[in-house]
């Protein structure tokens, strides 16, 4: 028989099964007990790699690991006879997996069959381009923590593919797609509650949601090299090399705001209020001189200030309120081309119902948003 380091272990582990099934656990040798659960995740994440490894002289060294006469510069990271331990645990998963007993694994070894690969003990494997990984593993690959992969899975985000014999979350290909997927919507700013309604509904299109990613993606590039354009040419006009009108000061700046506006709320709002309402709004807004929209900043830190003066008096009918009431309606008029009460209602009814909204002016004090909506009721009646 040709030797290799899949055979090894599995002749090794039966070895320690069968004491445990003949004699109990308490017979099991102490090269398997005293192994640390670190170690013993160390020394199969090497061997796993190493499995058809062939030649008793080299596969000896992942069974017996790092002797103390090993040379340091030979040294695997393998505890001394840690191949041991992982040649149990790897039979031990191939009798769970299969519900054969040590006799039945040692015919299906006699017979050839490679059952340490069969346990599915070693979990990151490749069979063409399907892969599995552990919870570090697949932290490692995406970047992120694997604290951040618990609290997905407790969330009920993303769980494991399933839980292996070893008590290890295994994650598959699906998940590692969902997982591309929540990081993308997490790079748009999208809130991890409203991702888990968007993957997790019946409609969900990967490919039409791979495609949406992509489009804001460009758009977001066009916002970088534009903001680029604006730092270049501000650069060359403080040089005295070009003349560069205030209207091309703000363009970067006023279509970063188009866009962040799209992408939080643009698909409620054009629902709301239809497509030509909102394309005419953002034409507005980028036809604004610079004076106008520095009087446009400066109205909306006004109405936040005296909103929040305001909610603290507690009435939404009091003379500051009101005053409230008609700068928002001043405000708006820096992007809406017609005014109306009814539409003036149903945007600040908006603010409370829309989390992202009430979000936003509950952040002056809790309550703000609600109490916009009733002084504008008053304002409005």
């Amino acid at each position: 028989m040709n030797v290799t380091v899949s055979k090894y272990l599995a002749v090794e582990g039966m070895a320690e099964s069968f004491a445990a099934e003949l004699y109990g656990k308490d017979f099991i040798g102490h090269w398997v007990t005293n192994i640390t659960g670190a170690e013993l995740e160390k020394s199969r994440n090497i061997i796993g790699q190493n499995l058809d490894i062939t030649g008793f002289m080299e596969v000896r060294k992942y069974i017996f690991g790092d002797h103390p006469m090993v040379p340091e510069g030979e040294a695997l990271g393998i505890p001394y006879c840690g191949g041991y331990a992982v040649g149990y645990h790897a039979v031990q998963a191939y009798l769970r997996k299969t519900g054969k007993t040590v006799a039945e694994a040692t015919q299906a070894f006699i017979n050839d069959e490679d059952i340490v690969k069969q346990s599915e003990y070693f979990i990151e494997k490749q069979e063409g381009m399907v892969m599995e990984y552990s919870i570090n593993k697949l932290a490692k690959l995406a970047g992120i923590s694997t604290r951040t992969l618990r609290y997905y899975d407790e969330i009920e985000l993303l769980s494991p593919k399933r839980i292996s014999s070893n008590d290890y979350r295994v994650h598959g290909q699906k998940e590692v797609d969902l997982l591309q997927q929540i990081l993308f919507f997490r790079e748009l700013g999208i809130s991890l509650e409203e991702i888990k309604k968007i993957i997790w509904s019946k409609d969900y299109d990967g490919i039409a949601s791979l495609q949406n990613h992509l489009s804001a993606l460009r758009e977001k590039k066009e916002q970088i090299e534009l903001l680029i354009t604006n730092v270049e040419k501000t650069i060359a006009a403080s040089k005295g090399e070009i003349i560069m009108n205030d209207k091309e000061k703000f363009e970067g700046f006023k279509q970063k705001l188009l866009e962040d506006n799209e992408r939080l709320y643009g698909k409620e709002i054009r629902e709301k209020f239809g497509e030509d309402t909102i394309n005419a709004s953002n034409e507005k807004m980028m036809g604004l001189t610079p004076e106008q929209h520095e009087k446009m900043q400066k109205l909306s830190l006004e109405i936040n200030e005296s909103l929040k003066t305001a909610f603290t008096q507690g009435d939404p009918a009091s003379e500051l309120a009101q005053r409230v009431c008609a700068m928002h309606k001043e405000w708006l008029g820096y992007f809406w081309n017609h005014y109306s009460t009814e539409a003036h209602l149903g945007l600040v009814q908006t603010y409370v119902d829309d989390l992202r909204f009430r979000k936003h002016y509950d952040s002056i004090e809790i309550g703000c948003a609600q109490f916009l909506r009733d002084a504008m009721q008053i304002y409005c009646g």
